[in-house]
């Protein structure tokens, strides 16, 4: 059985890499200027129709593909300023970043996503498969103004803390990996929560929506490194009764802000036992990274011991192999699960003890305090 959860969790992941490959879009040779209308005459036809519609551009419906391609670059062009303001201070620092070249080699980093999926969806950026060879690409006429702005320093403090209220989403996002629509909204129009701004509904929501996928079978919203939905909703439907706690503000924006402000001691110590394997340091932050993600989403070890092996890490010395699944499982047991509602393994198995050494215990076919969903004799009761 194991086996084939560790193949079930390899085909997910590989899914998931393979559409993520796809999203960029192919040119067959180098392109000879990275104009807007260049760069939106890559996209398919629904690709343009995608940012017709995230940009509320009217009549783009019956255009063929070339009146549709002057029609979005025409909107774009008309309302850069306004689209470019309306950018969290994430976004626009990537954008600034990836201005300074024509062509940037993509590496893949997972605390990018959000921010490289909101900029291409409003077509101010561009995913570009050259030869084989993937490149995120800024169009060249839209630097000018995005270097521009990000040069005010009044402008970008001011959008460093009015996107505080952002930083909390996102790290809700990372902690629970699948939130409801509703709650959201509930959270972000709250009159108790300081960190969201009545007048800037608007740029929440607008940022929510073009960062964050939609799972439409439970209006729900999911990481972008979320592999498999349907199978972290149901591990979510057994444990209706572990509530979701959107109080703890600062933990959130610290962790929507840079993901490492969560990686406590075991992190460091898994990170010592990589480099001490000759691995560069912002190779192993990438790694780590990977590595908690895997867990997050609850892939087999062979997963894991697969993407160690992809990144050259060999570890045949008995001690040095000893070391690694130390501090691999020490990691495991300290990462905030999605599977587990934001749980980890460590709270779950302390919650669970918990339960077991109150007075009053549970009948035996009621429902276990610990959350699983399972009666009680099934569970924290055996």
């Amino acid at each position: 059985m194991q086996d084939n959860k560790y193949y079930y969790d390899e085909q997910i992941k590989n899914y998931f890499y393979e559409k993520h490959i796809q999203s960029f879009n192919k040119s067959k040779e180098d392109l000879k200027d990275t104009s807007l209308s260049t760069l939106l005459a890559l996209l398919t036809k629904q690709g343009l129709t995608d940012i017709a519609k995230r940009l509320d551009i009217k009549g783009y419906s019956k255009l063929g593909k070339d009146p549709l391609i002057a029609l979005v670059a025409e909107n774009i062009n008309n309302d850069l300023t306004s689209l470019l303001e309306d950018l969290s201070y994430k976004e626009l620092v990537l954008l600034k970043d990836l201005s300074k070249e024509e062509y940037n080699k993509y590496t893949f980093n997972i605390e990018e996503l959000t921010a490289i999926g909101g900029l291409s969806s409003l077509g101010l950026l561009y995913k570009i498969s050259i030869k084989d060879r993937l490149y995120l690409v800024v169009p060249e006429n839209i630097k000018e103004a995005v270097l521009k702005l990000s040069k005010g320093r009044k402008y970008m403090s001011d959008l460093k803390e009015r996107s505080k209220g952002l930083n909390y989403i996102d790290g809700l996002m990372t902690h629970y990996g699948m939130l409801l629509g509703g709650d959201l909204y509930q959270l972000i129009i709250s009159p108790d929560k300081k960190e969201f701004k009545k007048e800037d509904l608007d740029f929440y929501i607008n940022y929510i929506f073009r960062s964050y996928e939609a799972f439409t079978e439970v209006n729900s919203l999911v990481h972008p490194y979320l592999f498999s939905p349907e199978d972290i909703f149901e591990e979510l439907r057994v444990r209706q009764t572990i509530p979701y706690d959107y109080d703890n503000s600062e933990y959130y924006i610290a962790l929507g802000e840079d993901f490492k402000s969560s990686w406590g001691k075991e992190v460091a110590e898994l990170k010592k036992v990589l480099l001490r394997n000759k691995l560069k340091k912002d190779n192993a932050d990438l790694l780590i990274t990977e590595l908690i993600f895997y867990i997050k989403n609850d892939l087999g070890t062979q997963s894991i011991i697969d993407l160690l092996n992809e990144r050259g890490l060999n570890f045949e010395d008995e001690k040095e192999a000893k070391e690694l699944i130390d501090a691999l499982a020490n990691v495991y047991n300290n990462t905030a699960m999605w599977t587990l509602k934001g749980l980890t393994p460590k709270e779950l198995s302390e919650r669970r003890t918990t339960v077991v050494k109150k007075d009053k215990e549970p009948g035996r076919n009621d429902q276990c305090p610990c959350g699983s969903g399972k009666k009680y004799k099934k569970c924290c009761g055996k």
